[in-house]
């Protein structure tokens, strides 16, 4: 297992990566809970040699014990079982043809880079889910696939989308509809965390990716926010096309868990990192400006990043614009996260705001029923309640 600490001040910066040391033996693949302590290797991957060793202390290593999590060497006594999801009869509601993917009133494209990691069927998606493959360049230029990189299902929570009685009408005027979103997945592992990043599109035109204040940015710098505790959303309208009644059509931003970094401003990585100073950034649409830490994160000198394309204060009125969200955890070890922590989850939602004449799901055709084994309309005696804690 290598790191890489990227650039660190050095006025010539070579292609450099640390190797800490894991045992990796006797019982366990938790590598990363049995570290060798006081080990690290240095090599240049240009020459393919070692450039330093350091052998600062010995430290007894942990035991292997209990840090095993897969399920085939786990030994009793056992939790509760988890009932699988079964799979709609009527197949899945979504189109994909090649990148494009079109769902009830959705049409969008899907993309891949080599950040994404394969996904694994009936574990990180569920049985409904159509798995697309990613594919990259190697050092050569040779592709290479990824299988299983993405994967797009329809997610049936069990929450409503909407309902609504007239109970002062003859014959108690009643309407349903279960909400159903289409779900983009991915996964992204970074050393010992694995990130599943999910795109959830809703009928009603929201997007999740997990108090309006009428003030009006016009340059970037008066767009660049930091977010606090207190509840807060974002509107991004064209003023150029309303609505019938006159409203500017647009979107808002719904903001998750807020984080802001917890490094000093002239701190190497945090200058690398520039991205993180505020949560909202919006700039005005440049091809060339795709990730917002800059194409190459380890080995960038904090120039080419978001806050360095911000310096200008560039105009973003009447602009065709690009909104970015920094969003992030910050993880503070408990034991509960011993030997594999229970995921924790972020996000945040783009929601249609006078974007449509009128609500865009009232004409959702309801789903037909399925009579399933054990699901009737009547309840049913229960003898014995067992709760697991």
């Amino acid at each position: 297992m290598f790191f890489f600490d990227g650039w660190c001040g050095e006025k010539e910066s070579k292609r450099e990566l640390k190797f800490p040391c894991f045992y990796t033996d006797q019982g366990t693949v938790n590598m990363f809970l049995r570290p060798i302590e006081g080990i690290t290797i240095v090599v240049d991957i240009e020459e393919m040699k070692v450039t330093q060793y350091n052998d600062r202390e010995v430290a007894p290593i942990p035991k292997s014990e209990p840090t095993e999590y897969r399920w085939s060497k786990l030994k009793p006594p056992f939790g509760p079982r988890l009932n699988s999801v079964t799979t709609l009869p009527t197949g899945p509601g979504f189109k994909i043809d090649g990148n494009t993917v079109k769902w009830a009133n959705w049409v969008f494209n899907v993309g891949f880079d080599a950040r994404v990691a394969p996904l694994e069927p009936l574990k990180d998606c569920p049985p409904n889910a159509v798995f697309i493959d990613g594919y990259f360049t190697s050092q050569d230029g040779a592709p290479i696939q990824t299988p299983n990189a993405i994967c797009i299902f329809e997610r049936h929570t069990g929450d409503v989308m909407w309902r609504h009685t007239e109970a002062e009408m003859p014959g108690d005027v009643r309407e349903v509809r279960p909400e159903v979103s289409l779900v983009v997945r991915m996964v992204a592992t970074v050393g010992n965390y694995d990130y599943v990043i999910d795109w959830e599109f809703k009928p009603s035109g929201s997007i999740k990716l997990g108090t309006v204040e009428k003030e009006t940015a016009k340059t970037e710098f008066e767009a660049r926010l930091k977010l606090d505790t207190k509840p807060m959303e974002f509107a991004m309208v064209n003023p150029n096309k309303k609505t019938k009644i006159g409203h500017p059509v647009g979107y808002r931003l719904l903001p998750g868990l807020v984080v802001g970094p917890l490094l000093t401003d002239d701190d190497y990585p945090q200058i690398r990192a520039g991205f993180t100073d505020y949560n909202i950034w919006v700039t005005p649409y440049n091809k060339s400006e795709k990730y917002s830490g800059g194409n190459y994160v380890d080995q960038s000198h904090g120039d080419d990043t978001l806050l360095q394309w911000t310096d200008g204060n560039r105009e973003i009125e009447n602009k065709d614009i690009v909104l970015w969200y920094t969003m992030g955890i910050h993880h503070a070890p408990c034991q509960e996260d011993f030997p594999v922590m229970p995921t924790v989850s972020g996000g945040f939602e783009l929601r249609p705001t006078n974007f449509f004449e009128y609500n865009p799901v009232l004409k959702v055709i309801p789903p037909k029923h399925v009579q399933w084994p054990n699901c009737t309309g009547k309840h049913q005696p229960v003898s014995t309640l067992n709760i697991w804690w």
